[in-house]
């Protein structure tokens, strides 16, 4: 049996099998060659149909985005919400072009898409028009080609089109997909040959798997890397053996924080914070997502609390105006009724306001008018000096006086629940003009911020005006009641001089002469009355343009 063996497998059946071997490895490698190149055609048209779907579908959504990039800036108006409509703009006539080249080389007609094309390039020139309006400050023209809605009309051109191409492509795709099956039965029995060489052809697909792997921790460590570059960058570095999975579930973690953040943004709550982020890793964070998120919530919410202040000091501005344009004739219930609403709306505890009063020397002092502490009026009297104590200073340099560090005894009125020092105290002169009419003086348990110090010097403007308003009132009705006075007199000496007038004439032959001269007193006195009644008159008129 063995020489058997050895006869039938001799040196020329070797060479036979030999030579049968390397014809079937022939055979096999032509129908190899010719199945691969089938295979290969089949794959580049499939190939092609899904580069077709895809570049169709990445024009689609570069419209999408150019469009949310245009209603971000049109709400925002800031140059970074405009990235996604430049890139759009960019990017979307190199696509057409592209698109058009393989539907060539397919053979599809690229003229039956000129409709879609052109509704596109007109969606795309409008987002252009909107940025202008917007960099103009035209919102309203802006919102009002918005509403127009013209993507509406080029959805109603894109879904028939894209019907057409879909049907097109899958055309494609079914055929591409036959030539492959008969690839695939043609490839059948050279893969059973190939059987008998599948080891080293398996060492090769190992030796692949190894570089696959290793490209794919490349790209998972890159990823990584790029998520803490940009979107957040937590305290502890990742380590080289990091979970590919933890990776993910880090990424869509924070990209759902991202969202989160966003939401809470624009509804207004200003105070959201992004969970894991502290001052151990802020500053690893400035040019991260992240970082830029938790920095437009604070230029935000900058920017809220200035309208909140400016909204607040207006609304004081107007309800102060409204009480000192209402004229009362006590002045210092005018001025206490003014010093309690602003005590309170400033959430100040007590104040006063001195007046400019002129002594009898003509000596010029501050006496105060009003008094308010801990919710009651006070009734303190008390008159300052120019130069004394800090009110007198604060008259004569015409300047406001701010004080945090308060002596203990600085003020004397205190609570029914004892005595407590304010933390901050406000003098403000009343300037009119050149000069100063009074000065007012405020104490709170807290520091005065910046923007209530000049509420309140503005809102000092009116009451010095009407603290002068109400001088030259009360000097009128000072003169006009002097005047009054006057007058009484004048009709009591034309009484006393009618009476004489009649003695005279009774004895008018015996005394001519003497009746003369009583006649002329008579005019001037008629005269001066006359005179002191136009006096009157016009007193009186004053005082009524006065009270109107």
């Amino acid at each position: 049996m063995q020489a058997f063996s050895r006869k039938r497998f001799s040196r020329p059946g070797i060479v036979v099998a030999i030579l049968f071997i390397i014809g079937l490895m022939i055979g096999n490698f032509a129908l190899f060659y010719h199945n691969r190149s089938s295979l290969l055609k089949s794959q580049r048209v499939k190939g092609q149909v899904d580069e077709v779907v895809k570049r169709f579908e990445g024009l689609w959504g570069l419209v999408q985005i150019g469009d949310l990039g245009i209603r971000g800036y049109l709400l925002i108006k800031d140059a970074k919400m405009k990235v996604p409509l430049n890139e759009a703009l960019r990017d979307y006539p190199r696509k057409f072009d592209e698109l058009e080249q393989l539907l060539t080389e397919q053979g599809f007609d690229v003229a039956r898409m000129a409709t879609y094309k052109k509704q596109y390039v007109s969606k795309m020139n409008e987002t252009i028009v909107l940025e202008r309006l917007r960099s103009e400050d035209r919102l309203e023209e802006a919102l009002a080609i918005l509403k127009k809605d013209s993507g509406y009309e080029l959805w109603r051109v894109f879904a028939p089109f894209q019907k057409q191409l879909a049907a097109f492509e899958e055309g494609l795709r079914d055929q591409a997909e036959r030539d492959y099956q008969a690839s695939l039965r043609n490839t059948l029995a050279l893969q059973i040959i190939l059987l008998l060489v599948s080891v080293p052809v398996l060492m090769v697909v190992i030796h692949r798997l190894r570089q696959s792997e290793k490209r794919r921790r490349d790209l998972f460590a890159q990823l990584n890397h790029s998520s803490q570059r940009y979107v957040f960058h937590p305290e502890a570095e990742s380590g080289p053996g990091l979970n590919e999975q933890k990776i993910i579930a880090e990424l869509i973690a924070n990209l759902q924080k991202a969202a989160d953040f966003i939401q809470n943004i624009t509804r207004g709550n200003y105070e959201v914070q992004w969970l894991g982020l502290n001052a151990a890793n802020q500053s690893l964070n400035t040019a991260t997502l992240a970082g830029e998120l938790v920095g437009m919530r604070e230029q935000m919410k900058k920017v809220k609390e200035e309208d909140g202040r400016r909204l607040w000091a207006n609304e004081g501005l107007a309800r102060f105006s409204d009480r000192l344009r209402t004229q009362q004739e006590d002045l210092g219930e005018q001025l206490s009724g003014f010093l309690a609403e602003l005590i309170k709306y400033v959430q100040a505890n007590q104040g006063a306001v001195f007046v400019v009063k002129e002594e009898p020397g003509g000596e010029r002092v501050l006496e105060m008018r009003a008094c308010y502490a801990y919710g009651r009026k006070k009734f303190v009297s008390r008159t300052v000096y120019p130069g004394e104590g800090l009110v007198g200073q604060a008259y004569r340099e015409k300047d406001v006086i701010f004080l945090t560090d308060v002596p203990e005894d600085y003020l004397q009125i205190t609570s029914g629940l004892g005595q407590a020092r304010p933390n901050s105290v406000l003098i403000v002169p009343l300037v009119h003009g050149e000069g100063v009419v009074g000065v007012l003086e405020l104490a709170s348990f807290q520091v005065f911020q910046e923007y209530e110090v000049d509420f309140i010097r503005k809102l000092l403007e009116g009451l010095a005006s009407a603290l002068v308003t109400a001088g030259v009132n009360e000097q009128t009705r000072s003169l006009l009641a002097e005047s009054r006075q006057q007058g009484e007199v004048m009709r009591a000496q034309e009484e006393e001089l009618r009476q004489n007038t009649e003695e005279l004439f009774a004895s008018q032959e015996a005394m001519s002469a003497r009746n003369q001269v009583l006649e002329r007193r008579s005019k001037e006195l008629l005269t001066s009355q006359e005179a002191m009644s136009a006096r009157n008159q016009v007193l009186e008129r004053r005082i009524a343009e006065l009270e109107r």
